[in-house]
């Protein structure tokens, strides 16, 4: 499994902050993955999968699509306004568990290299610059390895845009980097980059192994509340 595809389960199941308020959002991430050999990492069967976002500025809808991981087609992700719980619900059984918040996620301090370029491009009508990341490798290069994570070294391109005001919790989901880092210039980063609208991610010496994040559809909304509840006929899960 890639680094950048667990990043994007931990994103969508495990999120770390109450969320802090924003503009109300809506948007698909999709998401590819190249052959690795003759299929594709396990986390990803198929080879792709979309999430779509939903926010009123405050609370988060997750709903995925596609199989990720142990994850199923059609799991949704729900972050309400100023709690310390998120809800996990499954569609296909009418269920939902109730999960506490983890904080910190990257508890051994992996760091990386962020470096913020002058480039800039446009996607989906708004402007974002492009920041590379270089993690892992090895201790000789002065880098930390949080276990689970590849020692091999990977390079991020990171998308941002600061054209919206969002919840932190968009702001995990979008910038997967921030599930496996946990340092001051990782929180600044996090500021500089609200809103990543492209994520790819490449592993030096192995042209196969990548992953591409993309924001798409992206539009203001008013959803309504109702959108952020828990429906009164699922059964609660222990």
């Amino acid at each position: 499994m890639t680094r950048l595809l667990l990043a994007t389960l931990l994103t969508l199941v495990v999120p770390t902050q109450q969320t802090q308020p924003g503009d109300g959002l809506q948007f698909t991430i999709k998401i590819e993955a190249a052959k690795v050999g003759e299929g594709y990492p396990s986390a990803l069967p198929t080879g792709k999968a979309e999430m779509d976002v939903v926010t009123d500025g405050k609370s988060v809808l997750v709903t995925l699509h596609g199989q990720m991981g142990a994850l199923p087609d059609g799991l949704i992700s729900l972050t309400p306004a100023g709690g310390s719980v998120w809800y996990r619900i499954d569609p296909h059984d009418r269920t939902y568990q109730v999960k506490e918040m983890v904080s910190p996620r990257a508890k051994a301090g992996e760091s990386a290299r962020i470096t913020a370029t002058q480039i800039f491009d446009t996607i989906e009508g708004h402007r974002a610059q492009k920041f590379v990341l270089s993690s892992g490798g090895s201790a000789g290069d002065g880098q930390k390895t949080s276990p689970g994570w590849s020692q091999t070294p990977v390079v991020e391109e990171v998308w941002c845009s600061s054209d919206f005001k969002v919840p932190s919790r968009v702001t995990e989901i979008t910038n997967t980097a921030l599930a496996y880092l946990d340092t001051d210039e990782a929180r600044q980063f996090a500021r500089s980059c609200p809103l990543a609208l492209k994520v790819v991610q490449h592993v030096p010496g192995y042209p196969d192994a990548g992953v591409v994040r993309l924001v798409s559809s992206i539009r203001r909304v008013s959803p309504s509340p109702d959108l952020f509840k828990v429906p009164s006929t699922y059964r609660r899960l222990q």
